[in-house]
Protein backbone atom coordinates (compact mmCIF):
# COMPACT_ATOMS: atom_id res chain seq x y z
CA UNK A 1 0.00 0.00 0.00
CA UNK A 2 1.44 3.39 -1.02
CA UNK A 3 0.64 6.21 1.37
CA UNK A 4 -0.39 9.38 -0.38
CA UNK A 5 -0.13 11.78 2.55
CA UNK A 6 2.72 14.24 2.09
CA UNK A 7 5.15 14.78 4.90
CA UNK A 8 5.22 18.47 5.71
CA UNK A 9 8.34 19.44 7.57
CA UNK A 10 8.00 21.76 10.57
CA UNK A 11 9.05 25.32 9.90
CA UNK A 12 12.76 26.01 10.29
CA UNK A 13 13.34 27.69 13.66
CA UNK A 14 17.13 27.85 13.72
CA UNK A 15 17.02 31.54 12.87
CA UNK A 16 15.56 32.47 16.26
CA UNK A 17 17.57 35.49 17.43
CA UNK A 18 19.28 35.73 20.81
CA UNK A 19 19.43 39.27 22.23
CA UNK A 20 20.25 41.08 25.46
CA UNK A 21 16.55 40.88 26.38
CA UNK A 22 16.22 37.08 26.05
CA UNK A 23 19.76 35.76 26.60
CA UNK A 24 18.95 34.69 30.17
CA UNK A 25 16.30 32.29 28.82
CA UNK A 26 18.99 30.48 26.84
CA UNK A 27 22.14 30.68 28.95
CA UNK A 28 22.56 30.68 32.73
CA UNK A 29 25.37 30.05 35.19
CA UNK A 30 24.95 27.09 37.54
CA UNK A 31 27.67 26.25 40.07
CA UNK A 32 30.08 28.47 38.18
CA UNK A 33 29.48 26.76 34.82
CA UNK A 34 27.55 27.97 31.81
CA UNK A 35 24.38 25.97 31.24
CA UNK A 36 22.45 26.06 27.98
CA UNK A 37 18.73 25.57 27.56
CA UNK A 38 18.43 23.52 24.35
CA UNK A 39 16.34 25.04 21.55
CA UNK A 40 12.87 23.52 21.56
CA UNK A 41 13.26 22.50 17.93
CA UNK A 42 15.35 19.57 19.16
CA UNK A 43 12.03 17.87 19.89
CA UNK A 44 11.13 17.86 16.21
CA UNK A 45 14.44 16.42 15.03
CA UNK A 46 14.61 13.26 12.95
CA UNK A 47 18.23 12.91 11.86
CA UNK A 48 19.96 11.17 8.97
CA UNK A 49 23.74 10.94 8.66
CA UNK A 50 25.27 11.21 5.20
CA UNK A 51 28.72 11.20 3.64
CA UNK A 52 28.21 13.80 0.89
CA UNK A 53 30.90 12.17 -1.25
CA UNK A 54 28.89 8.92 -1.36
CA UNK A 55 25.21 9.87 -1.63
CA UNK A 56 25.02 11.12 -5.22
CA UNK A 57 26.69 9.94 -8.39
CA UNK A 58 28.67 13.17 -8.53
CA UNK A 59 29.37 13.11 -4.80
CA UNK A 60 29.19 16.86 -4.23
CA UNK A 61 27.21 19.41 -2.24
CA UNK A 62 26.07 20.87 -5.55
CA UNK A 63 24.45 17.58 -6.55
CA UNK A 64 23.10 16.92 -3.06
CA UNK A 65 21.38 20.31 -2.95
CA UNK A 66 18.53 18.86 -4.98
CA UNK A 67 18.88 15.10 -4.86
CA UNK A 68 19.55 14.56 -1.17
CA UNK A 69 17.54 17.44 0.29
CA UNK A 70 14.46 16.59 -1.79
CA UNK A 71 14.62 12.98 -0.62
CA UNK A 72 14.96 13.98 3.05
CA UNK A 73 12.05 16.40 2.77
CA UNK A 74 9.89 13.74 1.10
CA UNK A 75 10.64 11.38 3.96
CA UNK A 76 9.96 13.99 6.66
CA UNK A 77 13.54 14.12 7.90
CA UNK A 78 14.54 17.57 9.14
CA UNK A 79 18.05 16.91 10.48
CA UNK A 80 21.12 16.17 8.35
CA UNK A 81 24.36 15.19 10.06
CA UNK A 82 27.16 15.59 7.52
CA UNK A 83 30.33 13.57 8.02
CA UNK A 84 33.55 15.65 8.11
CA UNK A 85 34.11 17.61 4.90
CA UNK A 86 37.74 18.53 5.52
CA UNK A 87 40.86 17.76 3.46
CA UNK A 88 41.67 14.07 3.84
CA UNK A 89 44.97 13.73 1.95
CA UNK A 90 47.37 11.45 3.78
CA UNK A 91 44.73 9.39 5.56
CA UNK A 92 45.42 5.67 5.37
CA UNK A 93 41.67 5.12 5.52
CA UNK A 94 40.78 6.87 2.27
CA UNK A 95 37.00 6.66 2.78
CA UNK A 96 37.07 8.38 6.16
CA UNK A 97 37.37 12.08 6.88
CA UNK A 98 37.72 11.44 10.59
CA UNK A 99 41.44 11.86 10.11
CA UNK A 100 41.81 15.18 8.32
CA UNK A 101 44.14 18.08 7.76
CA UNK A 102 42.23 20.45 9.99
CA UNK A 103 38.93 22.34 10.16
CA UNK A 104 40.35 25.20 8.10
CA UNK A 105 40.32 23.00 4.97
CA UNK A 106 37.85 21.48 2.51
CA UNK A 107 38.18 18.03 0.95
CA UNK A 108 38.35 17.55 -2.81
CA UNK A 109 35.82 14.71 -2.85
CA UNK A 110 32.63 16.50 -1.75
CA UNK A 111 32.70 19.73 -3.77
CA UNK A 112 32.00 20.38 -7.43
CA UNK A 113 33.94 23.65 -7.28
CA UNK A 114 37.72 23.45 -7.37
CA UNK A 115 38.67 26.81 -5.83
CA UNK A 116 38.29 27.40 -2.09
CA UNK A 117 36.13 30.53 -2.40
CA UNK A 118 33.81 28.80 -4.86
CA UNK A 119 33.56 25.83 -2.49
CA UNK A 120 32.54 28.17 0.30
CA UNK A 121 29.69 29.45 -1.86
CA UNK A 122 28.68 25.89 -2.81
CA UNK A 123 28.42 24.98 0.87
CA UNK A 124 26.49 28.16 1.71
CA UNK A 125 24.01 27.46 -1.08
CA UNK A 126 23.48 23.89 0.16
CA UNK A 127 22.76 24.97 3.74
CA UNK A 128 20.54 27.86 2.63
CA UNK A 129 18.45 25.46 0.53
CA UNK A 130 18.26 22.99 3.43
CA UNK A 131 16.92 25.71 5.70
CA UNK A 132 14.37 26.77 3.10
CA UNK A 133 13.06 23.20 3.17
CA UNK A 134 13.02 23.08 6.98
CA UNK A 135 16.15 20.91 7.36
CA UNK A 136 18.79 21.59 10.03
CA UNK A 137 22.40 20.79 9.11
CA UNK A 138 25.03 19.59 11.61
CA UNK A 139 28.72 19.46 10.76
CA UNK A 140 30.88 16.65 12.14
CA UNK A 141 34.16 17.82 13.69
CA UNK A 142 37.19 15.88 14.88
CA UNK A 143 39.04 16.74 18.09
CA UNK A 144 41.58 13.92 18.49
CA UNK A 145 44.23 15.58 16.30
CA UNK A 146 45.27 16.02 12.69
CA UNK A 147 46.90 14.01 9.93
CA UNK A 148 50.67 13.95 9.70
CA UNK A 149 50.30 15.64 6.31
CA UNK A 150 48.39 18.58 7.79
CA UNK A 151 50.03 22.00 7.59
CA UNK A 152 49.78 22.56 11.34
CA UNK A 153 51.49 19.27 12.19
CA UNK A 154 54.18 19.87 9.57
CA UNK A 155 54.86 23.27 11.15
CA UNK A 156 55.03 21.61 14.58
CA UNK A 157 57.39 18.90 13.35
CA UNK A 158 59.65 21.34 11.48
CA UNK A 159 59.72 24.02 14.14
CA UNK A 160 58.11 26.61 11.87
CA UNK A 161 55.02 28.79 12.22
CA UNK A 162 51.51 27.96 11.09
CA UNK A 163 49.35 30.90 10.00
CA UNK A 164 51.86 33.18 11.76
CA UNK A 165 51.49 31.30 15.07
CA UNK A 166 53.91 29.36 17.22
CA UNK A 167 52.53 25.81 17.27
CA UNK A 168 55.36 24.18 19.22
CA UNK A 169 52.91 23.03 21.92
CA UNK A 170 49.98 22.05 19.70
CA UNK A 171 50.67 18.30 19.56
CA UNK A 172 51.55 15.63 22.11
CA UNK A 173 53.68 13.61 19.72
CA UNK A 174 51.42 10.58 20.25
CA UNK A 175 50.26 8.99 16.97
CA UNK A 176 46.59 8.38 16.16
CA UNK A 177 44.72 7.51 12.95
CA UNK A 178 47.40 8.41 10.35
CA UNK A 179 48.18 11.52 12.36
CA UNK A 180 49.00 12.87 15.80
CA UNK A 181 47.09 13.85 18.92
CA UNK A 182 46.40 17.49 19.72
CA UNK A 183 47.79 18.83 23.00
CA UNK A 184 44.69 20.47 24.39
CA UNK A 185 46.66 22.05 27.22
CA UNK A 186 47.79 24.61 24.63
CA UNK A 187 45.76 27.79 25.04
CA UNK A 188 46.66 29.01 21.55
CA UNK A 189 45.39 25.72 20.08
CA UNK A 190 42.15 26.04 22.06
CA UNK A 191 41.61 29.60 20.85
CA UNK A 192 42.45 28.79 17.21
CA UNK A 193 40.23 25.71 17.12
CA UNK A 194 37.30 27.53 18.75
CA UNK A 195 37.66 30.31 16.18
CA UNK A 196 37.46 27.76 13.36
CA UNK A 197 34.30 26.27 14.87
CA UNK A 198 32.75 29.73 15.10
CA UNK A 199 33.71 30.33 11.45
CA UNK A 200 31.67 27.25 10.46
CA UNK A 201 28.62 28.77 12.12
CA UNK A 202 29.04 32.37 10.99
CA UNK A 203 30.26 31.75 7.43
CA UNK A 204 28.00 28.86 6.45
CA UNK A 205 25.09 28.93 8.91
CA UNK A 206 25.41 25.37 10.22
CA UNK A 207 22.92 24.67 13.02
CA UNK A 208 25.40 22.95 15.28
CA UNK A 209 27.93 20.16 15.65
CA UNK A 210 28.28 16.45 16.11
CA UNK A 211 31.61 16.08 17.92
CA UNK A 212 33.53 12.91 17.13
CA UNK A 213 34.67 10.67 20.01
CA UNK A 214 33.73 13.20 22.69
CA UNK A 215 33.69 13.61 25.58
CA UNK A 216 37.05 11.88 25.41
CA UNK A 217 39.99 13.50 23.61
CA UNK A 218 39.43 17.04 24.89
CA UNK A 219 40.61 16.05 28.39
CA UNK A 220 44.18 17.07 29.31
CA UNK A 221 46.55 17.13 32.28
CA UNK A 222 46.44 20.71 33.58
CA UNK A 223 48.80 20.40 36.58
CA UNK A 224 51.38 17.95 35.25
CA UNK A 225 50.62 15.11 37.66
CA UNK A 226 49.97 12.63 34.85
CA UNK A 227 46.16 12.67 35.26
CA UNK A 228 43.91 14.14 32.56
CA UNK A 229 41.73 16.25 34.84
CA UNK A 230 40.64 19.27 32.77
CA UNK A 231 38.35 19.48 29.76
CA UNK A 232 39.19 21.90 26.94
CA UNK A 233 35.74 23.47 26.91
CA UNK A 234 35.83 24.45 23.24
CA UNK A 235 32.12 24.21 22.52
CA UNK A 236 30.98 26.25 25.50
CA UNK A 237 33.14 29.04 24.13
CA UNK A 238 31.72 28.59 20.63
CA UNK A 239 28.15 28.47 21.86
CA UNK A 240 28.56 31.60 23.98
CA UNK A 241 30.11 33.63 21.18
CA UNK A 242 27.57 32.39 18.62
CA UNK A 243 24.88 33.69 20.97
CA UNK A 244 26.53 37.13 21.04
CA UNK A 245 28.89 37.02 24.01
CA UNK A 246 32.26 38.73 23.66
CA UNK A 247 35.36 37.09 25.11
CA UNK A 248 37.56 39.59 26.93
CA UNK A 249 41.37 39.47 27.00
CA UNK A 250 41.28 38.00 30.52
CA UNK A 251 38.98 35.19 29.34
CA UNK A 252 35.80 36.61 30.84
CA UNK A 253 32.60 36.71 28.77
CA UNK A 254 30.46 39.85 28.47
CA UNK A 255 27.11 40.27 26.74
CA UNK A 256 26.78 43.80 25.29
CA UNK A 257 23.33 45.40 25.26
CA UNK A 258 23.37 45.67 21.45
CA UNK A 259 24.55 42.09 20.89
CA UNK A 260 22.64 39.54 18.82
CA UNK A 261 23.33 35.91 18.09
CA UNK A 262 21.82 32.51 17.54
CA UNK A 263 21.22 29.21 19.29
CA UNK A 264 23.06 25.99 18.44
CA UNK A 265 22.56 22.30 19.08
CA UNK A 266 25.67 20.27 19.91
CA UNK A 267 25.80 16.52 20.45
CA UNK A 268 28.72 14.31 21.32
CA UNK A 269 29.40 10.82 20.01
CA UNK A 270 29.60 9.06 23.37
CA UNK A 271 27.46 9.40 26.49
CA UNK A 272 27.87 12.71 28.30
CA UNK A 273 26.47 14.27 31.48
CA UNK A 274 25.10 17.35 29.68
CA UNK A 275 28.21 19.34 30.54
CA UNK A 276 30.53 21.29 28.20
CA UNK A 277 27.65 22.57 26.03
CA UNK A 278 26.36 19.13 24.91
CA UNK A 279 22.59 18.71 24.49
CA UNK A 280 22.57 14.94 23.91
CA UNK A 281 24.77 12.26 22.41
CA UNK A 282 24.76 10.14 19.27
CA UNK A 283 24.92 6.85 21.16
CA UNK A 284 22.24 7.82 23.67
CA UNK A 285 20.26 4.59 23.88
CA UNK A 286 22.66 1.69 24.09
CA UNK A 287 23.78 -0.96 26.53
CA UNK A 288 27.50 -1.41 26.66
CA UNK A 289 27.44 -4.25 29.18
CA UNK A 290 31.04 -5.21 29.96
CA UNK A 291 32.34 -3.91 26.65
CA UNK A 292 34.10 -0.58 26.27
CA UNK A 293 34.40 -0.68 22.47
CA UNK A 294 31.18 0.24 20.68
CA UNK A 295 32.31 -1.69 17.63
CA UNK A 296 30.93 -4.90 19.07
CA UNK A 297 27.58 -3.21 19.66
CA UNK A 298 27.09 -2.13 16.06
CA UNK A 299 27.22 -5.47 14.25
CA UNK A 300 23.72 -6.93 13.96
CA UNK A 301 24.95 -10.51 14.19
CA UNK A 302 26.58 -9.94 17.59
CA UNK A 303 24.76 -6.93 18.98
CA UNK A 304 22.25 -7.43 21.77
CA UNK A 305 19.02 -6.11 20.34
CA UNK A 306 18.05 -4.51 23.60
CA UNK A 307 14.42 -3.59 22.94
CA UNK A 308 13.60 -7.04 21.62
CA UNK A 309 14.93 -8.62 24.79
CA UNK A 310 14.15 -5.98 27.41
CA UNK A 311 10.99 -3.98 28.01
CA UNK A 312 11.28 -0.48 26.59
CA UNK A 313 8.86 1.02 29.12
CA UNK A 314 10.65 -0.20 32.24
CA UNK A 315 14.00 0.71 30.69
CA UNK A 316 12.87 4.31 30.25
CA UNK A 317 10.97 4.59 33.52
CA UNK A 318 13.81 3.10 35.59
CA UNK A 319 16.48 5.19 33.90
CA UNK A 320 18.27 2.25 32.27
CA UNK A 321 18.27 3.24 28.61
CA UNK A 322 22.07 3.39 28.57
CA UNK A 323 24.48 1.83 30.99
CA UNK A 324 27.85 0.20 31.46
CA UNK A 325 31.53 0.94 31.86
CA UNK A 326 31.41 4.16 29.85
CA UNK A 327 29.62 5.78 32.78
CA UNK A 328 31.48 4.17 35.66
CA UNK A 329 35.03 4.34 34.26
CA UNK A 330 35.00 7.35 31.94
CA UNK A 331 32.34 9.65 33.38
CA UNK A 332 33.04 8.65 37.00
CA UNK A 333 29.45 8.08 38.07
CA UNK A 334 28.07 5.27 40.21
CA UNK A 335 26.84 1.96 38.84
CA UNK A 336 23.26 2.92 39.71
CA UNK A 337 23.38 6.16 37.74
CA UNK A 338 19.93 6.94 36.33
CA UNK A 339 19.50 8.14 32.75
CA UNK A 340 17.32 11.10 33.64
CA UNK A 341 18.22 13.86 31.18
CA UNK A 342 15.77 15.34 28.69
CA UNK A 343 17.00 14.27 25.26
CA UNK A 344 18.43 10.93 24.10
CA UNK A 345 18.97 9.72 20.58
CA UNK A 346 18.45 6.22 19.29
CA UNK A 347 21.19 5.74 16.70
CA UNK A 348 20.16 2.83 14.49
CA UNK A 349 23.23 3.05 12.28
CA UNK A 350 26.05 5.44 11.47
CA UNK A 351 29.38 5.73 9.64
CA UNK A 352 31.05 3.38 12.17
CA UNK A 353 28.52 0.62 11.47
CA UNK A 354 29.97 -2.45 9.80
CA UNK A 355 27.03 -3.67 7.70
CA UNK A 356 23.49 -2.38 7.92
CA UNK A 357 21.61 -2.79 11.18
CA UNK A 358 18.15 -2.12 9.77
CA UNK A 359 18.68 -4.46 6.80
CA UNK A 360 15.16 -4.05 5.49
CA UNK A 361 13.53 -4.72 8.87
CA UNK A 362 10.78 -2.29 9.85
CA UNK A 363 10.68 -3.04 13.59
CA UNK A 364 14.03 -1.48 14.61
CA UNK A 365 13.41 1.98 13.14
CA UNK A 366 9.68 2.26 13.86
CA UNK A 367 9.16 0.48 17.19
CA UNK A 368 12.55 1.25 18.72
CA UNK A 369 13.33 4.73 17.41
CA UNK A 370 10.83 6.77 15.41
CA UNK A 371 7.81 6.32 17.69
CA UNK A 372 9.70 5.84 20.96
CA UNK A 373 10.58 8.91 23.10
CA UNK A 374 13.95 9.46 21.45
CA UNK A 375 15.60 11.40 18.65
CA UNK A 376 15.96 8.88 15.80
CA UNK A 377 19.24 8.74 13.84
CA UNK A 378 20.18 6.45 10.95
CA UNK A 379 22.58 6.31 8.03
CA UNK A 380 21.36 7.59 4.66
CA UNK A 381 19.88 4.81 2.52
CA UNK A 382 18.73 2.50 5.29
CA UNK A 383 15.20 3.91 4.94
CA UNK A 384 15.07 2.53 1.39
CA UNK A 385 15.65 -1.12 2.18
CA UNK A 386 19.40 -0.85 1.77
CA UNK A 387 21.00 -4.17 2.75
CA UNK A 388 24.74 -4.33 3.25
CA UNK A 389 25.97 -7.90 3.11
CA UNK A 390 29.64 -6.97 3.25
CA UNK A 391 31.76 -6.33 6.32
CA UNK A 392 32.64 -2.75 5.41
CA UNK A 393 31.87 0.64 6.86
CA UNK A 394 28.63 2.17 5.66
CA UNK A 395 30.65 5.35 5.24
CA UNK A 396 32.43 3.77 2.27
CA UNK A 397 29.29 2.58 0.48
CA UNK A 398 27.99 4.37 -2.60
CA UNK A 399 24.29 5.03 -1.96
CA UNK A 400 21.92 5.41 -4.92
CA UNK A 401 18.43 6.12 -3.59
CA UNK A 402 16.75 6.11 -7.01
CA UNK A 403 18.23 2.71 -7.85
CA UNK A 404 17.17 1.31 -4.47
CA UNK A 405 13.59 2.49 -4.93
CA UNK A 406 13.26 0.81 -8.34
CA UNK A 407 12.80 -2.39 -6.34
CA UNK A 408 9.13 -2.93 -5.39
CA UNK A 409 10.21 -4.50 -2.12
CA UNK A 410 12.38 -1.52 -1.25
CA UNK A 411 9.68 0.91 -2.33
CA UNK A 412 7.13 -0.75 -0.02
CA UNK A 413 9.65 -0.65 2.82
CA UNK A 414 10.32 3.05 2.20
CA UNK A 415 6.62 3.85 2.22
CA UNK A 416 6.27 2.20 5.64
CA UNK A 417 9.32 4.03 6.90
CA UNK A 418 8.01 7.34 5.58
CA UNK A 419 4.58 6.61 7.03
CA UNK A 420 6.06 6.16 10.52
CA UNK A 421 7.83 9.53 10.27
CA UNK A 422 4.55 11.08 9.08
CA UNK A 423 2.75 9.66 12.13
CA UNK A 424 5.38 11.15 14.44
CA UNK A 425 4.89 14.52 12.73
CA UNK A 426 1.08 14.25 12.58
CA UNK A 427 0.66 13.80 16.33
CA UNK A 428 3.21 15.97 18.17
CA UNK A 429 1.05 15.88 21.31
CA UNK A 430 1.77 12.15 21.48
CA UNK A 431 5.23 11.68 19.99
CA UNK A 432 7.07 14.95 20.68
CA UNK A 433 6.89 14.77 24.47
CA UNK A 434 10.26 15.42 26.13
CA UNK A 435 9.98 16.34 29.83
CA UNK A 436 13.08 17.56 31.67
CA UNK A 437 13.48 14.01 33.04
CA UNK A 438 12.94 11.34 30.37
CA UNK A 439 11.63 8.96 33.02
CA UNK A 440 8.50 11.10 33.18
CA UNK A 441 7.69 10.90 29.50
CA UNK A 442 4.32 9.66 28.20
CA UNK A 443 5.09 5.98 27.76
CA UNK A 444 3.25 3.13 29.50
CA UNK A 445 2.88 -0.62 29.34
CA UNK A 446 -0.03 -2.43 27.74
CA UNK A 447 -1.26 -6.01 28.04
CA UNK A 448 -0.91 -7.74 24.69
CA UNK A 449 -1.04 -11.16 23.07
CA UNK A 450 1.98 -13.28 23.98
CA UNK A 451 4.95 -12.92 21.65
CA UNK A 452 4.02 -9.37 20.61
CA UNK A 453 5.86 -6.28 21.85
CA UNK A 454 3.87 -3.20 22.80
CA UNK A 455 3.86 0.16 24.53
CA UNK A 456 1.61 3.22 24.49
CA UNK A 457 2.25 6.92 23.91
CA UNK A 458 -0.63 9.16 24.92
CA UNK A 459 -2.03 12.66 25.40
CA UNK A 460 -5.23 14.00 26.95
CA UNK A 461 -7.06 13.45 23.66
CA UNK A 462 -5.76 10.15 22.32
CA UNK A 463 -3.66 7.08 22.90
CA UNK A 464 -1.35 5.40 20.39
CA UNK A 465 -0.56 1.73 20.92
CA UNK A 466 2.64 0.73 19.16
CA UNK A 467 2.84 -2.98 18.38
CA UNK A 468 5.68 -5.07 17.00
CA UNK A 469 5.56 -8.72 15.93
CA UNK A 470 9.14 -10.06 15.90
CA UNK A 471 8.00 -13.59 15.02
CA UNK A 472 8.02 -14.99 11.52
CA UNK A 473 4.30 -15.77 11.50
CA UNK A 474 1.10 -13.75 11.30
CA UNK A 475 -0.71 -13.06 14.55
CA UNK A 476 -4.19 -11.98 15.58
CA UNK A 477 -3.59 -9.62 18.45
CA UNK A 478 -5.63 -8.41 21.41
CA UNK A 479 -4.65 -5.48 23.60
CA UNK A 480 -5.85 -4.23 26.95
CA UNK A 481 -4.78 -0.87 28.35
CA UNK A 482 -5.56 0.50 31.81
CA UNK A 483 -6.88 4.02 31.43
CA UNK A 484 -8.12 6.73 33.80
CA UNK A 485 -11.10 7.61 31.60
CA UNK A 486 -14.26 6.37 33.36
CA UNK A 487 -16.59 6.61 30.37
CA UNK A 488 -18.19 3.49 28.91
CA UNK A 489 -18.34 3.63 25.13
CA UNK A 490 -17.34 2.08 21.84
CA UNK A 491 -14.65 3.97 19.92
CA UNK A 492 -12.91 3.55 16.58
CA UNK A 493 -9.32 2.32 16.58
CA UNK A 494 -7.31 3.05 13.45
CA UNK A 495 -4.13 1.30 12.40
CA UNK A 496 -2.23 4.30 11.08
CA UNK A 497 0.24 2.10 9.20
CA UNK A 498 -2.29 0.49 6.84
CA UNK A 499 -5.61 2.29 7.31
CA UNK A 500 -7.47 -0.69 8.84
CA UNK A 501 -10.18 0.09 11.36
CA UNK A 502 -11.05 -1.82 14.53
CA UNK A 503 -13.59 -1.50 17.34
CA UNK A 504 -12.25 -0.28 20.67
CA UNK A 505 -14.31 -0.82 23.85
CA UNK A 506 -13.78 1.53 26.76
CA UNK A 507 -15.29 0.23 30.01
CA UNK A 508 -14.30 -0.12 33.67
CA UNK A 509 -11.19 2.03 33.11
CA UNK A 510 -9.92 -0.39 30.46
CA UNK A 511 -9.47 0.10 26.75
CA UNK A 512 -9.70 -3.16 24.78
CA UNK A 513 -9.12 -3.81 21.09
CA UNK A 514 -9.39 -7.31 19.62
CA UNK A 515 -8.75 -8.93 16.26
CA UNK A 516 -5.79 -6.83 15.16
CA UNK A 517 -3.99 -8.55 12.28
CA UNK A 518 -0.25 -8.20 12.50
CA UNK A 519 2.02 -9.57 9.82
CA UNK A 520 5.31 -11.37 10.22
CA UNK A 521 8.05 -9.04 11.53
CA UNK A 522 5.58 -6.17 11.21
CA UNK A 523 4.46 -3.14 13.19
CA UNK A 524 1.11 -1.50 13.84
CA UNK A 525 0.22 1.86 15.34
CA UNK A 526 -3.29 1.72 16.76
CA UNK A 527 -4.64 5.21 17.42
CA UNK A 528 -7.72 5.73 19.57
CA UNK A 529 -9.12 9.23 20.10
CA UNK A 530 -11.44 9.89 23.04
Amino acid sequence: MLFKEKNKLPLYEGDERVTFENISNYISIVDGKYKFTPPRWIEKLVIVEANIAKVTKEGTFAAATTEVLDHLADMGVNGLWVTPIFDNKGNANAVSHYGNRGPQTFGDDCFKATEHEARKEELRSFIKRAHEKGIYVFIDVVTYGALATSPMYQAYANGTEFEGMDVSDWFTGNPAFSGYRYNWKSKTLQAWFADRMLDLIKEYDFDGFRVDSEPSYLWYDADGDGVADTYADIFTDVRLRAAGYQREADGAYVYPENATGRKLVIFSEINNLREYAYDFEQMGVIHYGDEISIGFQLKPETRKNWFLEEDIVSSVKQGKIADGRRYTEKLKVGENFCNNFQYYSYCLSNHDTHSSFINGQIIPPVYQAILAPFIPIWYYGEECGFVDEEEVWLNSKQINIKALLRSRKNKRFYEKFKRAVWIRRKYPDVFEVFPADIRETNIESVNVTEGVLAYTRFSNERVAIILANPSKQFKTVSIEYAIKNTNTCVLQANDLMNGKKYKAVLADCKLCVDGIRLGSEDVAIIMVSY
